[in-house]
């Protein structure tokens, strides 16, 4: 009786979120559901209105459910999934029950695809793995499936859209299990694990789950299911009519030249593919349909591919044309944290702006991106600026701001994305290089960009308020003005970081790309890396670094006193030696006062040694750290890995990679709460969701994750090397410093000797003529980043000076300022749900220094 009703709840359009604890229905309703970690999207087709769920994909929220005796089962029960997949290539989990971070793994069960095959999975008490999985694809994009799994006594059926399938024998050469291995871990709905990183993720829409004991409770009924699967079938058929229609009108707005003759044939030929898709539907065909469906998909994936390079040829001609008027070039912007590929779509990024403005701090650094854009035929243009000018006393800001032509880095492959179809769009060409220099004219290729980056470096000395400038581009043709205006704000940006940034700078690499390191040199990086508020340093340094003359030279607050990581326990004679090395480094270093800002880091991501290694690698990291514990309490010591249980009391700080910090992670709320200290890093990983230093990644990332570790109360961050990818291209070396051109964003693996390309990890500067240094986009994001966190920590120490007057007059200026510090969720809302447009984070970075003005105001009359 009750699915009869749930029927008719659903046909009205009232179901409620959660029918129970064996069931979960997504719809319209189920926004607000505690069980989501993120923003869910529902998706609801208007033309079908039984097919709707919850959007499911890589960027998509955590769906985890606490576990339950009620559906915590191990022999006899059932899973039912209503669903529609969009990709099928590689693992796509449509849910699973474990915790895969432990050892041995626990996986209660998986169900998921894997190239368009079905597959119900396990492990067993030691971690082994058995597949129940089906023979031959029976998954495919775009149709909607009912799906029941049920296991018994061992061993799994499955039936597709009321078909059952043919099922491989999990147990080929091995003991059959009577049950499941039972587990008190949660149910996670549309995304999988492969470890400590969340991964293989469902893409496309998940209506409905169910989960029963029994397992004759979830019967099969191949008349529903036949119904079920024609209307999939006619929603198939509409959402390729659609499709066709869709190109139909970009058809006709590219207009009827004859040299696009070729795009009509295109059309007609898919108009065929259509027409034998309606008839093997009608007929209702089952095998017949995939095939002829995919043969369409990939003739309509290609035809709109060329019909939208013709259209964009069209487009960003008008696009110039409306900014270049009468001038035979044109001018656009972008802000610092918002990249574009070069491409014939990159115009559609490009914003049209007469004046940009921007706040600062004294000792803040703010930029923006100019693209001057050409036509027909390359042009050179000159660039000035007029300088700033007080909008109030008419006195000039002498000596501010720079620009350069921000030059390309091309990746012709990569290992990013989670699929091929995905790695396609991280290849390309990234404005990235910045060529500082303050050029007096650029050329621009023909129908091409040159893109500059326009950067202010606000004095310490600079006398507050607003001030106005006027950057000039121009040619024979005419010219372009774009007005800057710049608001000084009352207060300093502290010269110190309030947290470590140990961001590594191999300098061996440098002295490897200009064939020394001199004491000028020296100098230089250090000057370059603190411009960038980056304190100089090598986490895999053996002794102490940066030297005590180096930190007292430039006033640092971050370094490390040296590097091990010995795979099994010391000698007694060497760990003594060991022990009085470390006395010579650092009884200078407490004498000199300097010892509160160092760490030591070891044991290079201990957790990820292999099982066998463990116990040796676990008593040498106890041995040796106990020792140094007791002979430097003092001294900090840092892990690059998530808590582990057998090594809590040897590390003082945990530095996880991003992903962890992951909401649906409980484990890190409860260390959190038990005073674990954090820090966080990436490296290769993680890959999206989770922001990253990636070239083609969205530029905001290397700027919002600065805001991210201020929300999650993170307090260090630490990336290993800002430079790797100088020994990859040490062999283009001369060609690179000619033209800049030729760039390899890859490294070789230390460990396996392979070329790894994700393209721009560990790297975010460049080599220059004469020993200089380039910074990249991401770079300067960085820094912008770390300015952010200094400004909410400034108002932080605000708010407790306003606290402390204990007036009643400022409770309402306190709320509202404690208020700007919360992260608006406009910017972020977790370290997996963020948004890639610079301009709210931007709103915000404002909004706080603005706030901080206002309590600076106050306290000033207080006084």
């Amino acid at each position: 009786m009750w699915k009869i009703i749930l029927l008719l709840l659903v046909s009205l359009g009232t179901v409620p979120a959660v029918l129970g604890d064996k069931s979960w229905l997504f719809n319209q309703d189920f926004s607000q559901n505690s069980n989501f970690f993120g923003k869910v999207e529902i998706e609801q087709d208007k033309k079908f209105p039984e097919f709707f769920g919850a959007k499911f994909s890589s960027d998509s929220p955590i769906y985890r459910i606490p576990s339950s005796e009620q559906f915590n089962y191990i022999d006899d029960f059932a899973v039912e999934a209503v669903f529609r997949s969009d990709e099928i290539n590689d693992y796509r989990t449509i849910l699973w029950k474990g915790d895969r971070s432990q050892n041995p793994q626990r996986v209660q069960f998986f169900v998921s695809t894997i190239n368009g095959k079905l597959e119900f999975k396990f492990k067993d008490g030691k971690g082994e793995w058995y597949n129940f999985i089906t023979s031959k694809p029976v998954i495919f994009p775009g149709l909607w499936y009912r799906v029941i799994v049920k296991f018994k006594g061992g061993y799994a059926k499955i039936w597709v859209n009321g078909r059952e399938c043919a099922v491989g024998n999990a147990y080929w050469k091995a003991t059959p299990l009577r049950a499941l291995v039972k587990n008190n871990d949660p149910l996670y709905i549309g995304s999988g694990n492969y470890g400590n990183r969340i991964g293989m993720f469902f893409c496309g829409i998940i209506r409905e789950i169910r989960i029963a004991s029994p397992a004759s409770k979830l019967t099969v009924d191949p008349e529903k299911d036949k119904k079920f699967e024609a209307r999939s079938f006619q929603r198939l058929i509409q959402e390729a009519h659609d499709s066709l229609l869709d190109c139909e009108k970009l058809l006709k707005k590219i207009g009827t030249d004859k040299s696009l003759a070729y795009l009509k044939t295109q059309k007609n030929e898919l108009d065929q593919f259509y027409r034998q898709l309606q008839d093997v539907v009608k007929n209702s065909e089952y095998d017949s349909v995939q095939p002829v469906y995919g043969k369409l998909q990939r003739k309509l994936d290609t035809f709109r591919t060329r019909l939208q390079q013709e259209y964009d040829k069209i487009a960003r001609s008008i696009f110039f044309k409306k900014l270049a008027k009468h001038a035979d070039f044109a001018v656009a912007t972008l802000p610092t944290g918002k990249g574009f590929r070069k491409s014939p779509q990159a115009y559609q990024t490009f914003e049209q702006h007469d004046v940009v403005s921007m706040r600062a701090a004294r000792g803040e650094v703010e930029s923006f991106q100019i693209i001057p854009m050409a036509g027909n035929a390359a042009t050179r243009i000159s660039i000035d600026f007029s300088g700033f000018i007080s909008e109030n006393t008419g006195k000039s800001l002498p000596r501010v701001a720079t620009w350069g032509v921000i030059r390309d880095v091309t990746a012709t492959q990569t290992m990013l994305g989670s699929d091929e179809r995905a790695r396609l769009q991280y290849i390309g060409s990234w404005p990235d290089i910045v060529m500082d220099g303050n050029p007096a004219s650029v050329m621009i290729p023909a129908e091409d960009v040159t893109p500059l980056l326009f950067r202010v470096s606000v004095p310490r000395t600079a006398v507050s308020g607003d001030y106005e400038g006027v950057i000039t581009l121009a040619n024979a043709s005419g010219k372009k003005s774009l007005t800057v205006k710049l608001h000084v704000y009352p207060f300093d940006l502290p010269e110190r970081n309030s947290i470590p940034i140990a961001f590594s700078f191999f300098k061996h690499f440098y002295s490897d790309w200009f064939g020394s390191l001199t004491p000028e040199q020296n100098g230089l990086i250090n000057h370059f890396l603190l411009s960038y508020r980056i304190p100089p340093n090598n986490i895999y340094a053996g002794t102490l670094t940066p030297s005590i003359e180096e930190q007292q030279e430039f006033n640092l607050n971050f370094a490390t006193a040296g590097y091990l990581c010995p795979a099994k326990p010391y000698t007694m004679e060497k760990l003594n030696s060991l022990v009085e090395t470390f006395r010579k480094s650092l009884k200078p270093l407490e004498e000199a006062g300097l010892a509160k800002h160092t760490y030591l880091y070891s044991f290079d991501e201990i957790s990820c040694l292999e099982p066998e290694r463990q116990e040796e690698g676990f008593a040498a990291a106890r041995q040796i750290l106990g020792v140094l514990k007791q002979e430097f309490p003092w001294l900090p010591r840092v892990q690059t890995s998530a808590p582990i249980a057998e090594l809590l009391s040897e590390f003082d700080i945990w530095c996880p990679t991003f992903d962890y910090f992951d909401p649906s992670n409980q484990a890190r709320y409860d260390f959190q709460k038990e005073g674990i200290k954090f820090w966080w890093y990436s490296a290769d990983g993680p890959q999206k969701p989770y922001p990253n230093f990636f070239l083609g990644y969205p530029l905001l990332d290397s700027r919002v994750i600065m805001t991210m570790t201020y929300m999650n109360k993170i307090d260090g961050i630490l990336y290993w090397c800002i430079n790797r990818e100088w020994a990859t291209n040490l062999s283009n070396k001369a060609a690179f410093l000619e033209k800049c051109s030729g760039w390899k964003p890859s490294i070789i693996s230390p460990f396996s000797k392979q070329e790894k390309m994700l393209n721009g990890m560990g790297n975010l500067v460049y080599p220059g003529p004469g020993g200089i240094i380039r910074p990249s986009l991401r770079l300067e994001n960085l820094r912008d980043g770390i300015e952010d966190y200094e400004l909410y920590k400034l108002l932080e120490q605000r708010i407790a000076k306003l606290e402390q007057l204990h007036s009643p007059d400022l409770i309402s200026l306190v709320r509202k300022a404690k208020q700007v510090l919360v992260v608006p969720s406009s910017v972020a809302t977790s370290i997996r749900s963020y948004n890639h447009d610079p301009r709210a984070l931007m709103k915000h970075h404002d909004t706080v220094g603005d706030m901080i003005e206002t309590i600076d105001k106050v306290l000033a009359e207080t006084k």
